[in-house]
């Protein structure tokens, strides 16, 4: 990445509102999950371990660390932490015995369930914000905003369907 010489121009004001609401939402969002996390006696790094294996089901440790953009020390270290609460199972990978394939344990499932419908609650509940039409137009640009932020993780679950391009 090269860095420009050029002072950057600073925000239009509808560009700093804009820039103020992810960042509020970004805060308040992950304030809420923090909450869920405190319950559960979990931390961050551990919640996203579960939640990437919730979604891709068995994934070995580099592709974690690419996503959760970690060292794979770190991931090392996060699965070893929730294999010793039975929440995640290594096993050889059937193709190359020398990778280690991850799974969540029906234990990590039950507990990523849980706090998925704690925060589905979060979420009905400010979708009910948003009229149905308003809701869709938000929802759509928010998935191009995470494919454009998280594009080597490739979108969530159901996203596919609201792509910024459909």
């Amino acid at each position: 990445m090269t860095v420009s010489t050029r002072v950057a121009s600073p925000l239009s004001h509808e560009d700093r509102l804009f820039w103020e609401a992810l960042r509020g939402t970004s805060r308040g969002l992950g304030r809420l999950l923090q909450q869920d996390l405190r319950q559960a006696r979990l931390t961050s790094p551990q919640y996203w371990v579960l939640h990437c294996l919730k979604l891709h089901g068995r994934v070995h440790s580099g592709k974690l660390s690419r996503w959760l953009d970690v060292t794979l020390p770190t991931v090392s270290g996060v699965v070893d932490h929730l294999e010793k609460l039975g929440y995640v199972k290594r096993s050889p990978s059937p193709s190359d015995r020398r990778r280690i394939l991850l799974t969540l344990t029906p234990k990590g499932n039950r507990l990523f369930r849980q706090l998925e419908r704690s925060q589905e609650r979060f979420g009905r509940s400010l979708a009910q914000l948003l009229p149905g039409r308003e809701r869709t137009v938000v929802t759509r640009a928010l998935v191009r905003l995470s494919e454009h932020l998280t594009p080597e993780h490739g979108p969530c679950e159901d996203c596919g369907q609201l792509s910024a391009s459909g």
